[in-house]
């Protein structure tokens, strides 16, 4: 089946619909119906990205729409620049690091230096939505064609919460609670946790090394690292609260 290939009619924009019949491997049948949308008026080179994250260039994609327009390979692009609150394009970039910026006098090349699939778009630490970068191309044969990027900054997730319930007795984090919220914002292996505020003393304090009344270990303090060893289920980052009835529910405010 991942053999099989659509190939438009030249010129043809609409909807394709292809029946088809497919039997399990228990001899059940079944249909469905491939939906193909056609647009070869479309210009647009589309990305997505993380909040706060690079969105590469790949030359593939200029060249895939210099054939579709100009019927040739591209040669080069000239690229205008976004608006800086939208965010900055820059050639090799890498984790904070890069060759130069972008500029839109310069031209992208295909197979020479300066290439074009070291251009990023870093967006704005501020800036999330849908930004357009136009585009001019020239083909192998000198003919030009213009476009467009439009690259979408997904909205930032809304702050983690880890929610615990205690009667009012000690009660220790869980370093794999840290790590869970961590992964599911798309951030990878979590490496640290600090404590932006600290609950007030009416309602207990954290401590780091708590054993037990006797033994409080020392204080949490505001911006201090607290490491997350890998493969450790819990830390001996504890949190200590006054034995009252009642219970209390604790919403660790963390970076």
């Amino acid at each position: 089946m991942d053999r099989i290939t659509f190939v438009p009619k030249k010129d043809f924009s609409g909807t394709v619909d292809i029946p088809f019949t497919g039997w399990s491997s228990a001899g059940e049948k079944f249909y469905g119906t491939v939906i193909i949308g056609v647009d070869s008026g479309d210009t647009t080179i589309r990305y997505q990205t993380k909040y706060g994250k690079p969105a590469a260039f790949a030359d593939g994609d200029f060249d895939d729409l210099s054939e579709l327009l100009t019927g040739e390979h591209l040669n080069y692009a000239r690229f205008q620049l976004p608006d800086s609150g939208e965010g900055t394009l820059y050639y090799d970039y890498d984790d904070g690091k890069y060759a130069s910026k972008v500029s839109a006098s310069r031209n992208y090349y295909r197979s020479s230096s300066a290439y074009l699939d070291r251009v990023s778009f870093v967006p704005d630490e501020n800036f999330y939505g849908t930004v357009k970068i136009g585009f001019t191309g020239w083909n192998t044969k000198g003919v030009r064609f213009e476009g467009t990027i439009e690259i979408t900054v997904e909205e930032p997730a809304g702050a983690s919460e880890i929610v615990y319930t205690t009667l009012g007795t000690a009660l220790p984090f869980r370093s794999q609670d840290f790590r869970t919220a961590c992964a599911a914002r798309g951030e990878g292996e979590l490496r640290e946790v600090r404590f932006t505020s600290l609950p007030s003393g009416s309602a207990g304090r954290l401590y780091y090394n708590y054993r037990d009344i006797s033994q409080k270990g020392t204080e949490v303090r505001t911006g201090t690292q607290y490491t997350v060893q890998p493969g450790r289920q819990s830390e001996p980052l504890r949190s200590h609260f006054p034995a009252q009835s009642g219970l209390h529910r604790q919403r660790p405010d963390w970076l």
